[in-house]
């Protein structure tokens, strides 16, 4: 008797321990990746775009692990999109980056679309070839893709 009452307070003990323990360890709260998005994160970003640093912004995205088309829509830069930041400050290579990462759906969801069609006239017409990184014909190109879809 005493072999089985000794196994029955061992039972006891060890359920109570892991009891304990599963009351005791909640699950780890799941907060959302930087949401709202840190403030000095979209600060470096936007420094990198208007400074067409490509390597900088890939390597800021990298070190957050972040994709661009993850972030795109949720970071504004003086209240434009990236990409619109971009062609405001004749960022090219930054730009081209931007506008290839992108779905042309996105595009238009955020209304970079809408953007460079009013805009088309303010923005300083392109003077070199899709191939010397002109952002806004890209990004006309990508649009006119959508738009066959």
């Amino acid at each position: 008797m005493q072999r089985s009452s000794y196994y029955a307070v061992q039972v006891t003990v060890m359920l109570a321990v892991v009891l304990t323990t599963l009351v005791a360890v909640r699950p780890a709260q799941a907060k959302p990746l930087l949401q709202p998005y840190d403030e000095n994160l979209v600060l470096s970003l936007c420094s990198y775009v208007r400074a067409n640093d490509s390597i900088g912004f890939r390597d800021k995205l990298r070190d957050y692990r972040l994709r661009i088309r993850d972030i795109y829509s949720d970071v504004r830069c003086n209240h434009s999109t990236m990409i619109q930041f971009a062609i405001e400050h004749r960022a090219d290579d930054i730009g081209r980056l931007l506008v290839l990462s992108i779905s042309p759906r996105d595009l238009a969801a955020n209304g970079d679309v809408d953007w460079v069609r009013q805009h088309s006239s303010s923005v300083e017409k392109p003077t070199s070839s899709l191939a010397n990184g002109n952002v806004i014909e890209l990004l006309r190109q990508r649009i006119a893709d959508y738009s066959q879809e």
